[in-house]
Order: structure tokens, then C-alpha cells, then sequence
């Protein structure tokens, strides 16, 4: 494939490469045993060291292929093959073999770099030389403590780029996520401008004003008149946030005063393979800071909403296989089509400079 077509979501591979995925998130890995993953095809195994650091190595031990997750232990800052016993350091070279004193110099494993920040792990799978951990993403919501949140890891049976189109469009809010969504109508009718910033390579914003306010809000805004609501959402080629909430209607929410409930939900979709993605899934919350009983809630509702958009876009992918290039577009496509441009643009640039 020598571009990333705009419509073609069947299509697999090759992928983006040299940009951060999301690996996992930080509890996810520790130093009692290796983690598996698959990242745009390629099967890694990660582990933390002796002092903390993550570590991220190919899962293949390079004597007889054997998954290093297989049963393999971490010693120290290394991980010894669970099958002959090779034992390979953080960089990948393999420092001992049961049974002789020779090392051969080809006796290494691939590394890739790894960014730990804001509760996340991130993974370069291009280029080494191009990776510039300053540029690994940031998410202050993670870490502030005017905020609440939980996170929750999915597997979608889904080409990664279904899930980012479904994010960037969110007129499915009202048919998909009733206890979220509201009136389908108003979803459909929100006022919508796309566009983008420095940061930021495409950003949706929704407002809708004046609408009855769908359960979620009413529970934590303890008000069942209308309210007026925004959806903002950003994305860059590592993951995308969105910036949701309301407040009692005119009190200045849609002129920029948003102080009503507020909701920060992160979203970084990491492609496994052509039809497979994990999903790393956050949200958070500004108001009962604290109470768990209010956290249960949250995190049951978060994983309520995301299991209705898989449903839906497992079912679609399936269809897909039929006929992948079948789609006409309508004007709430515009978010999604911005961040196919960008992703192809960032493919095309790779594939000239030989990095593709």
C-alpha cells in the first residue's frame, strides 16, 4: 500500500510507524513478569527493571523464536527465556547462555523506546534515531488533583482507524449512548467548526444549546431542566481527548464560561494488527472528588458507553470485509476525513524519507 487511503479501512499495513502508540498503561506493567503485545503486527514483550524503568524488547528469543512472554522471568533489569534460559538485557544483548562462555555478537533482541508519563507507557516502533522522548504525549488529567479518574483497556475485533473515525464524529451520540447521548436530534444539529492548532493537527468543536439534559448530567448536576453542553475534540496522531459537559442552560457555557460538569475522556488507539486494536481508555471527572462510590459509577457507565460503540463497530467492521471501499460521505465526516489527511500525509512523508 503505498498510501493510506482516506475511505479504505480494511486495508492493513503497512502502518504509521514513527509516531508513539500507546503500549500500555502504567499499572499494567511491573516487575513480577513480562506483559505481551502485539503493535502494529510486530509481538512485544515488556517489563519493568529493578529500579522501575520500563523496558520494551521483541518477543522472540533469538536461539529457537520462543515467546520471551511465554513463561519468561524478569532478573534484575533483564528477562531470561523461559526455554533454554538465554538471558537478555534492557537493550535487548544477550548477557548469558546456560552452559557456555561465548556470547555470539548476533545473540540480541530488537529494542524500542519507551516513555513513561502521566500514568501511561508509551512505544516507538519506527525509526529509534527519530524518537524524541520530549515529544512522547503529555495528559495533565492523569495527573492534577482537581480531577478524578479511572482507566479501562479494551480489545476491538476493528481496523484501528474505524475507532478514530468514530471518535472524531459524534452525531452517533444520540442513536449509540442513550444515557449519555440525549435527543438524537440535537446531536445531528450541533453546531460544529473543525480546524486545528500547533498542537493539535485537527480539532472538532460541538455545542449544543438549550437541551433537556440526558441522565448522566442530571446525576451530577442534581438538574433535570435544559442545559447547554459542548464536545470538544483534539486529536494528534498518538491519541485523541475529548472535552465534554454542561451546565444550566444561559449561564454562559456556549460564550466560553464553562463551569458546569466536566468530563476529560482519553482515547489512544493502538493498532495490533489489520483487523484488531487496544483501546486505552480514560475518563475523568471534576466534581466528587473522592467519593468512590461516585468513581464506581463513572468507570461502570465509561465501560457501558465503550461497549456500545463496540458492538457497533465490530459489526461494521465484519460488513467491511465484504466491500471496503463502498462509503459516501455526509458533513459530520469532516473530523474523521481531516485525520485520514493527516495520518496520510505523515505516511507519505515516512515512505520518501525511507522510514515507511
Amino acid at each position: 500500500m503505498s498510501q493510506m487511503n482516506i475511505h479504505n479501512t480494511a486495508a492493513g499495513g503497512p502502518y504509521l510507524l514513527n509516531i508513539w502508540y500507546a503500549a500500555a498503561f502504567s499499572h499494567e506493567v511491573t516487575h513480577e513478569g513480562p506483559v505481551p503485545r502485539t503493535i502494529c503486527g510486530k509481538h512485544v514483550v515488556l517489563y519493568r527493571t529493578d529500579a522501575g524503568e520500563p523496558v520494551a524488547l521483541q518477543d522472540r528469543c533469538v536461539h529457537r523464536g520462543v515467546p520471551l512472554s511465554a513463561g519468561g522471568k524478569v532478573e534484575g533489569d533483564a528477562i531470561r527465556c523461559p526455554y533454554h534460559g538465554l538471558l537478555f538485557d534492557g537493550k535487548g544483548a544477550c548477557v548469558e547462555i546456560p552452559g557456555q562462555d561465548r556470547i555470539p555478537p548476533t545473540a540480541r533482541v530488537k529494542s524500542y523506546p519507551v516513555v513513561e508519563r502521566d500514568a501511561l507507557i508509551w512505544i516507538w516502533m519506527g525509526d529509534p534515531a527519530l524518537a524524541d522522548p520530549a515529544k512522547a504525549p503529555s495528559y495533565e488529567f492523569h495527573s492534577s488533583d482537581k480531577w478524578n479518574y479511572r482507566t479501562r483497556t479494551y480489545d476491538f475485533a476493528a481496523n484501528y482507524l474505524l475507532l478514530l473515525d468514530n471518535l472524531m464524529d459524534l452525531t452517533h451520540v444520540g442513536y449509540v449512548h442513550k444515557m449519555v447521548g440525549g435527543s438524537e436530534n440535537l446531536h445531528s444539529d450541533a453546531r460544529t467548526s473543525v480546524g486545528g492548532d500547533d498542537t493539535h493537527a485537527v480539532i472538532v468543536s460541538r455545542e449544543i444549546a438549550n437541551c433537556p439534559a440526558p441522565p448522566q448530567y442530571v446525576n451530577a448536576l442534581g438538574h433535570d431542566g435544559l442545559i447547554d453542553r459542548w464536545q470538544d475534540i483534539y486529536f494528534d496522531p498518538s491519541r485523541i481527548w475529548i472535552w465534554s459537559g454542561g451546565q444550566k442552560a444561559g449561564t454562559g457555557a456556549l460564550e466560553g464560561k464553562r463551569e458546569g460538569v466536566q468530563f476529560m475522556t482519553f482515547h489512544a488507539i493502538t493498532p495490533v494488527d489489520e483487523g484488531r486494536s487496544r483501546y486505552h481508555f480514560s475518563v475523568a471527572w471534576n466534581f466528587g472528588l473522592g467519593n468512590e462510590a461516585l468513581a464506581e459509577k463513572m468507570v461502570a457507565g465509561a465501560d457501558f458507553t465503550v461497549l456500545e460503540d463496540k458492538v457497533i463497530i465490530e459489526a461494521q467492521a465484519r460488513r467491511m470485509q465484504e466491500d471496503p471501499d463502498i462509503f459516501v460521505d455526509i458533513r459530520s465526516d469532516a473530523g474523521q476525513i481531516n485525520v485520514r489527511r493527516v495520518l496520510g500525509r505523515l505516511f507519505e512523508a515516512d515512505v520518501a524519507a525511507g522510514h515507511g
